[in-house]
């Protein structure tokens, strides 16, 4: 599945989402990170709203990132390898923020939530 990268801000500097792409994270309670090329939230950034497992083409570094919704891992390599880093809704002004070696966040993943009830995941065991 390809990256969907939104990359969008209002006169504020603020990032924000298209009517159509807010409909369907309303919808579908789909989960959004953004990366953010400087600290403190700063410099280019981009929205990312699914798996990719190659960022370099579009970022070069990174220093913020904001998770508007769901939990991600995020790894310092391509292809899901590397240090891995997991981040739940929040913000991280510095990589140091989310424990980083660096600055390098190079591929990501979105953490799948299970929405059955525990009790139908586990059944009573009776013995």
């Amino acid at each position: 599945m390809p990256c969907s990268v939104v990359s969008l801000s209002c006169s504020s500097g603020m990032p924000v989402l298209s009517n159509l792409c807010c409909g369907l994270l309303c919808k579908f309670g789909g989960s959004v990170v953004i990366f953010y090329e400087d600290r403190n939230f700063q410099g280019h950034h981009y929205e990312c709203s699914s798996e990719c497992s190659d960022l370099t083409k579009y970022f070069q570094r990174c220093n913020s990132i904001r998770v508007e919704n769901g939990n991600w891992i995020l790894y310092e390599n391509p292809n899901h390898r590397g240090h891995q880093y997991y981040l739940r809704r929040g913000e991280y002004p510095d990589f140091n923020q989310w424990m980083g070696f660096n600055d390098s966040i190079r591929s990501c993943r979105i953490i799948p939530q299970n929405r059955t009830p525990l009790t139908e995941r586990y059944p009573p065991y009776i013995l």
